[in-house]
């Protein structure tokens, strides 16, 4: 009998230093005692700055470099950079330090050290933007994909269809020119300006709230470059409006794409409630 309280005393001891091991190893950070070699700029901010930083991480410690586009004639003699580094590591000059990148083209190199003592040197760039949205696009078509049956083996649809082949008025758009200027960029690195639309209007009639998505005469827009998304904060209705935008290689191209959501009508099957995006095709004309 006594060996059996004994083994039961044994066990409980066993089962509370385990216990205690498990608690204090959940406690502690697991990488507090590791010491880190990481030695990257992580994010690069100034003011002025247009879309975000083009960080290119190479294997080699010599080819780590990252280029910032601001907005034309911006002062280049006085840049004082907010500097995200790896977790521990220092940057040398320090963020929010001043630095001349006028004296060296537009370029300086910043030394980041890791919390180990290693270090890498970033070649910054700082460039003008060149947008490719500014100046006059020309409408040639409006197209839109659909689909009935989505997933199924009977289900149909088609890619590419002219809107104006089942709303008529949409070829009142073709021809139509969208002139873009840009104002200034804002604390998030996104264009802002100006959107006017020249030409005829469309009367989408009863699908006006799946087609009459951009401002029939003028309005104002933000540029995402996250994303590539344009938003039109204005317009004659005075509504927000998203799209993306689809260049091509030259650029000379453009695609201007919504998004939709079908609202099929079974008993009707007009193409165009199972619409699932559209878009404006545009050429550059300036």
């Amino acid at each position: 009998m006594f060996k059996c309280k004994k083994s039961y005393t044994a066990a409980a001891i066993l089962l509370a230093m385990t216990a205690g091991i498990l608690l204090k190893a959940c406690s502690e950070n697991p990488v507090e005692s590791v010491v880190s070699h990481e030695r990257a700029i992580e994010d690069f901010r100034i003011d002025n700055q247009i879309g975000v930083p083009v960080i290119i991480r190479s294997l080699e410690d010599d080819d780590s470099h990252v280029t910032i586009f601001v907005q034309p004639d911006t002062d280049l003699s006085a840049v004082t950079p907010e500097i995200t580094v790896s977790y521990k590591a220092s940057v040398s000059p320090a963020s929010g330090e001043e630095v001349n990148f006028a004296e060296n083209d537009g370029q300086y190199t910043y030394e980041v050290t890791s919390e180990s003592g290693r270090t890498r040197e970033w070649l910054v760039i700082i460039e003008e933007f060149e947008s490719n949205l500014a100046g006059t696009w020309e409408v040639t078509e409006v197209r839109f994909d659909y689909y009935f049956g989505e997933g199924e083996d009977w289900g149909w649809g088609e890619e590419g269809r002219p809107l104006h082949w089942d709303i008529s008025d949409a070829e009142n758009l073709l021809g139509n020119t969208f002139h873009f200027d840009i104002e200034g960029t804002d604390e998030s690195g996104r264009n802002f300006g100006t959107f006017t639309q020249e030409g005829e209007t469309a009367d989408f009639g009863e699908w006006a709230y799946k087609f009459d998505r951009i401002p029939e005469s003028e309005g104002t827009y933000h540029r995402d470059f996250s994303n590539d998304i344009l938003i039109f904060e204005e317009g004659t209705e005075n509504e927000t409006r998203t799209m993306s935008l689809e260049f091509s290689a030259d650029e000379q191209s453009l695609n201007i794409v919504f998004d939709l959501e079908p609202d099929i009508d079974w008993d009707t099957l007009e193409n165009v409630t199972a619409a699932s995006r559209f878009w404006y095709e545009l050429v550059r004309v300036d």
